[in-house]
């Protein structure tokens, strides 16, 4: 099953000349560099309106945060194309295990969630057109990107939520926002071009294996309980009570709702 092609997942467009101390990307990638406190995903929804090219990376150059955002284009019918949400987490999973000190755990929550040593980290997220239907083929997608370096001024002893973490608490401050854009952007690659070869189902059992070592519980918005698979269509199969049920990823990220 094909869901993009390369050459239409990432545009390279050689009339834009990157700043000396941007990160250095694949050819492939249009880099923007954005304002620091700049909402990634709203620049990418107002990129895919605009008809902007698909390869486009947004990128926060801040200290504090790591924030980017993909433009993708789809394919295939939205209820295959979402499934791209999982590829920006195992390219950014990957892309922090190549950076970080080992013996620190990246691990995954069911839908979105990146955790590192079991404390939330950061999210990727997916925004699709306004007016989409799972049976149709989006003009575009956004993956967003968005995980906290350090844990900001306002972080006080009295404050600390040990559910939440950052890089630099970890013990992983000399990871830089930058070195992470250009390990994700070849990590993205990577699991782009295996999808493009042999679908989805290389990509199911990686992600799995990152949720399974993470042994946390189902969010309770989405019923609670424990982890139990994730089906061919990447919607969540979980079990409470003796019980299974099915949770669509569509309905979980929320990116049909009205904004």
């Amino acid at each position: 099953m094909r869901v993009y092609h390369a050459p239409l997942l990432f545009t390279f467009c050689p009339n834009e000349q990157p700043m000396p101390s941007d990160p250095k990307l694949p050819p492939l990638y249009r880099l923007h560099r954005t304002q620091p406190d700049a909402d990634m995903r709203a620049l990418g929804r107002r990129h895919g309106d605009g008809g902007g090219e698909p390869g486009t990376m947004f990128w926060s150059p801040r200290a504090d945060r790591f924030q980017a955002a993909m433009i993708l284009a789809p394919e295939n019918p939205l209820r295959v194309a979402a499934l791209a949400v999982y590829l920006g987490m195992l390219a950014l999973g990957d892309a922090l295990g190549s950076l970080i000190p080992p013996g620190i755990d990246v691990t995954f929550l069911w839908p979105n969630r990146i955790n590192l040593n079991g404390a939330r980290l950061g999210a990727v997220e997916l925004d699709v057109p306004r007016g989409i239907t799972p049976a149709t083929t989006p003009d575009w997608l956004v993956l967003s990107f968005d995980l906290a370096i350090t844990g900001g001024p306002e972080a006080t002893a009295d404050s600390i939520d040990v559910n939440v973490t950052n890089l630099v608490d970890e013990g992983c401050g000399e990871v830089t926002s930058g070195a992470l854009l250009e390990a994700l952007a070849r990590h993205a690659l990577t699991w782009s071009n295996r999808w493009h070869d042999d679908g989805f189902a290389p990509l199911r059992p990686a992600w799995i294996a990152r949720v399974e070592a993470a042994q946390e519980p189902i969010d309770e918005q989405f019923g609670g309980g424990r982890f139990v698979d994730l089906d061919a269509s990447g919607d969540l199969r979980a079990e409470s009570d003796g019980a299974t049920r099915t949770v669509k990823l569509l309905d979980a990220l929320g990116c049909l709702d009205d904004r």
